[in-house]
């Protein structure tokens, strides 16, 4: 299974499930361990996700159940890369879930790569 910004890696401690939440999903594609701070802010400025993630090279893990819509996302590295965007996820008919999870990759170019998922 691939899906855009996974490189056919299911996340360490995927559960699997079908509710009506989502979850954070962060790739480390780094040659070393980083760490990844991720903000997920929700419709009235509220604060549905935060936590830093440790990843070592070539891992990826998930974390959380957002519950409402996300409408931003912010993420920062340690080593002063950060990137914002709005949660608006277009995907094709076949990934019927809502909320749609989010993923982000950090490439080795210091880059950060957002895509979404079921």
């Amino acid at each position: 299974m691939a899906t855009g910004g996974c490189s056919g890696v299911l996340p360490e401690n995927n559960t699997g499930s079908s509710d009506e939440s989502s979850e954070v999903m962060v790739e480390n594609r780094t040659t070393s361990e980083a760490e990844i701070a991720v903000r997920v802010i929700g419709s009235e400025d509220e604060t549905l996700f935060s936590h830093v993630f440790v990843l070592g090279a070539e891992k990826m893990t998930s974390r959380g159940a957002i519950e409402a819509t996300p409408t931003r996302v912010y993420v920062f590295t340690e080593a002063g890369v950060s990137h914002m965007w709005r949660y608006d996820p277009n995907l094709p008919v076949e990934f019927d879930c809502e909320p749609k999870d989010i993923g982000l990759t950090l490439h080795p170019d210091n880059t950060i790569e957002p895509w979404y998922d079921c």
